[in-house]
């Protein structure tokens, strides 16, 4: 958990109604399907980029206060 309660912000970027290999080409896309985690306050940066990118309802922001990936919690090593 980041220090201070501090909420690790988050966006998910998805291509639906696609497979792995239908999405090889786009591997040079500016975004790729995924989950993306900060340590930092990215908002202000992350959602303008959606808006100008034109994936809002592909996207996904989200924050947690409760970020862990097996017994890993600092949001720093797993960014």
């Amino acid at each position: 958990m980041a220090p201070g309660g501090v909420r690790d912000p988050g966006v998910g970027a998805a291509r639906p109604g696609r497979t792995p290999r239908d999405d090889r080409p786009s591997r040079r896309r500016p975004v790729q399907s995924g989950l993306y985690i900060s340590p930092n306050a990215w908002e202000n940066l992350i959602e303008p980029e959606v808006a100008r990118l034109g994936v809002q309802e592909h996207a996904t922001l989200l924050t947690s206060r409760d970020l862990r990936v097996g017994p890993e919690r600092n949001a720093r090593a797993l960014a």
